[in-house]
């Protein structure tokens, strides 16, 4: 398989709704990057569904839990997940990471010379493989290349810290099986978005070469509790309470503490108050009303100003984390297809189908 040494440069959508010009890009760089926001209007009988669930079944069981934070709910929904069907027409296979297990799952089809890493979500307390499975096999069917999904360590056992040596641990896996960084996009959603960003940040500082590109779907991207509970009371989600945020931020603040060498782990890093430079292309998803926008459009905002390209999709009435929806709302399948194309125009895999496909053409009219 190709063993590219740096990132391919890019071309927007041509569909580009909005456009900021960003800040002068560090000296040497001679592309100025587009900021793509797209509005997605209107919501279908099924996304009004799963609204509804969500806010008369799944914010009220949070409601529960953030009055008794120590039942161990979170740990038993991958368990229950493991239930499921399997993902139809898709291979699953166990792989072990020096300190956690992943899963390697490839739709029938999939072109095995570019790679997805992906990280789930589940506010680093709850889901797994499991849960995710679905997603991850209809991202690669879109994508048209398999994905390593990565079961790292979380809360309340280990620090967020192992979770990012975990993911960092898979991003290498794929390097040493010889993938080359320009084959390869990290994706995930929710706290998976987060350790999306912070896996990039950590390479960079290791001067190890960036993916392709990194996508996300309702990605943390602030970890400061006191911005997360102010925008729980002045939001209209409808899945999370204000009492399940404020219980919520402070059984991951706790655990975080508790669980680390010495004690003192302070607040989390936030990946919107980093260095973005040299960060790779990135594409967002994210619900109108829901709680992380801000989180999304500040993450935005500041990639944009340090250079990055970004697109960013906000879709009105859509839950958080709405992509994984997609078996049931076509807005989940539309954001994950979304999701397919960039990975396949930053891996260079949508130009090399292209050119495949005029060779093919040219070769029947000779």
């Amino acid at each position: 398989m190709p063993n590219y040494s740096s990132t391919p440069p890019i071309s927007l959508p041509d569909q580009t709704l909005e456009t900021t010009t960003p800040r002068k890009r560090v000296a040497g760089a001679d592309l100025t990057p587009l900021f793509v926001r797209e509005w997605h209007h209107g919501a279908s009988a099924q996304s009004k569904l799963v609204s509804v669930f969500a806010s008369r079944l799944i914010r009220p069981a949070l409601g529960v839990w953030a009055h008794n934070t120590q039942r161990a709910w979170p740990s038993i929904v991958d368990r229950v997940a493991a239930w499921l069907p399997a993902p139809a027409r898709t291979s699953v296979l166990p792989v072990q990471l020096p300190q956690c297990e992943g899963e390697w799952v490839r739709a029938d089809g999939a072109d095995t010379s570019r790679a997805i890493l992906y990280l789930h979500g589940g506010a680093f307390i709850a889901c797994g493989l499991n849960t995710h499975r679905g997603t991850v096999a209809r991202l690669s069917k879109f994508s048209g290349a398999p994905a390593l999904n990565v079961e790292y360590r979380m809360l309340p056992g280990h620090p967020v810290t192992t979770a990012l040596q975990d993911c960092l641990d898979g991003y290498r896996h794929l390097l040493d099986i010889g993938y080359g960084s320009a084959d390869i996009t990290i994706c995930g959603d929710s706290a998976g978005g987060y350790l999306v960003f912070m896996t990039a940040l950590q390479l960079l500082n290791e001067n190890i070469p960036a993916p392709a590109g990194l996508a996300v779907f309702s990605p943390l991207t602030d970890a400061d509790i006191a911005h997360k509970v102010a925008d729980s009371a002045n939001s209209d989600n409808t899945m999370f309470s204000h009492d399940a945020v404020v219980a919520l931020a402070k059984h991951i603040e706790t655990s975080q503490a508790a669980v680390s060498v010495d004690c003192t782990a302070g607040p989390l890093l936030s990946p919107v108050e980093q260095d973005l430079s040299g960060m790779p292309p990135v594409l967002i998803h994210v619900g109108e009303n829901e709680l992380l926008r801000a989180d999304a459009e500040m993450m935005a905002q500041r990639l944009i100003e340090a250079g990055t390209p970004c697109e960013l999709h906000v879709w009105d009435r859509q839950v958080h984390d709405f992509p994984l929806s997609a078996k049931i709302t076509p807005e989940g399948e539309a954001a994950l297809r979304s999701t397919g194309r960039f990975v396949r125009r930053v891996t260079g895999l949508e130009s090399t189908n292209r050119l495949a496909q005029r060779n093919s053409h040219h070769h029947r009219r000779a």
